[in-house]
């Protein structure tokens, strides 16, 4: 029997298709400002021993 192989063509990749502009990059940023602090928050609490 003949085993069927991986497809290995290249996938679209939406993250390299698009340009770096300064608004994408702006939005990017602004939509990680949650993220940033929890893991500030976390961070701190970490080094505070975790209490």
């Amino acid at each position: 029997m003949s085993e069927q192989q991986p497809d290995r063509r290249p996938r679209p990749n939406p993250v390299a298709d698009a340009p770096a502009t300064p608004a994408a990059c702006k939005r990017d940023y602004q939509a990680g400002a949650t993220d940033r602090a929890t893991s500030a928050k976390k961070d701190a609490h970490a080094r505070r021993g975790g209490r």
